[in-house]
């Protein structure tokens, strides 16, 4: 399955982006952070809910704490990685420092049990 991808140019500490809404169930299996800018640093939580109203369900406890302006940075191991049907993804950030210029983010999903 291709990646769900997002850009945000200069991306604060308080931005809640939806990903997408999940027809199916899915499994997260993979998500890659990259950041642009000079000593950009910037916490992400992914969450999981059916209400975007609601704080939802955080997939890693504590968040990602990006920084890397080079390679990324590659989870694979969550704490919650089902997305149930009917429920969207969305990213929250944090804890924003240094110059953003971009945050570029891709999640990798798989299809799940019915």
């Amino acid at each position: 399955m291709l990646p769900q991808t997002l850009r945000l140019s200069s991306p604060s500490g308080s931005l809640k982006v939806p990903i997408l809404r999940a027809a199916n169930n899915l499994i997260l299996s993979r998500v890659d952070v990259l950041l642009a800018g000079t000593s950009p640093a910037i916490l992400c939580s992914l969450r999981i809910g059916p209400d975007l109203s609601a704080s939802g369900t955080e997939v890693l406890s504590g968040g990602i704490a990006a920084s890397n302006t080079t390679t990324g940075q590659t989870v694979t191991s969550f704490d919650v990685d089902t997305l149930p049907a009917e429920s969207w993804l969305w990213l929250e950030t944090s804890a924003a420092s240094g110059s953003i210029d971009a945050l570029f983010l891709a999640v990798y999903l798989e299809p799940g049990a019915a």
